[in-house]
């Protein structure tokens, strides 16, 4: 509602901002292994390889949880509640899980994954404008998976034992 004038000077300078931004990501991006290697190597060194044992256990533990959930609950869901062949399924979402295992960020693969059920599995884009954010907001396993795990792990580490009542509660 300004001046064309004034509004190129202001797009201008915002796209001056992003540009920065993107840049200063990148860098931090592209030193954050160096920082990770850094920040373990110093565990390494105070505490002895012993630290890295637990945390090899919680690691094997996730990724045995998350595989497990990917590749055999999620598919029997698919199969017995939408009669949905998982086989092709993955095969026409595929684009969208690399980018949501790439970014780690169900959130970031969004658009991926509107465009590929749309246009590769058929699903309308009222549906999917609906339910998919919606479903990433809800649909959580992942992180309820890892948050369980990991207070299974914490409550060992400080001692303090779990029975089968107080792991339900």
């Amino acid at each position: 509602h300004i001046e064309e004038e004034p509004a190129k000077v202001l797009l201008n300078f915002w796209k001056g901002i992003f540009q920065v931004m993107m840049k200063i990501t990148n860098v931090i991006m592209q030193a954050l292994p160096f920082g990770v290697f850094g920040m373990v190597a110093k565990m390494i060194a105070e505490s002895g390889f012993e630290a890295i044992t637990s945390q090899a256990y919680f690691f094997v533990a996730a990724s045995l949880g998350f595989v497990l959930h990917i590749f055999v609950t999620l598919p029997l869901m698919l199969y017995f509640i939408g009669g949905i062949n998982p086989i092709k399924h993955f095969k026409l979402v595929s684009p969208c899980l690399l980018t949501a295992i790439s970014t780690c960020s169900t959130a970031a693969s969004l658009p991926s994954m509107m465009e590929c059920l749309e246009k590769r599995v058929g699903v309308s884009s009222r549906i999917c404008g609906f339910v998919l954010p919606l479903g990433i907001t809800a649909n959580m396993s992942g992180t309820a998976l890892y948050g369980t795990l990991a207070t299974l792990f914490i409550s060992k580490f400080y001692g303090i034992e779990l029975d089968a009542a107080n792991q339900a509660v």
